[in-house]
């Protein structure tokens, strides 16, 4: 039998943003457990353009160590696995 590791899900976001509070909706929904980070934040932000490798877009979900740019319904339940 497998074990399904805990991964850590980060939800990075802006304020105004409607693509992330669609996301954090779909999270929501499917009862996913996740830290929201706001890029407002400087610090924040240098993180996500780390972890996006120079973009600076909105939203970005990190599932361990998969990265979905965009809200994208299909890459995100790949991503949860």
């Amino acid at each position: 039998m497998r074990v399904a590791r805990k991964r850590r899900v980060v939800l990075y976001g802006s304020r105004g943003c409607g693509w992330c509070a669609r996301e954090r909706a779909f999270l929501d929904g499917k009862g996913v457990k996740y830290e929201y980070r706001e890029v407002d934040n400087e610090k924040v932000a240098e993180e996500l353009v780390r972890l996006t490798k120079g973009e600076l877009a909105t939203p970005v979900l990190r599932v361990g160590r998969k990265v979905v740019v965009g809200f994208d319904p299909g890459e995100i339940e790949k991503a949860l696995g």
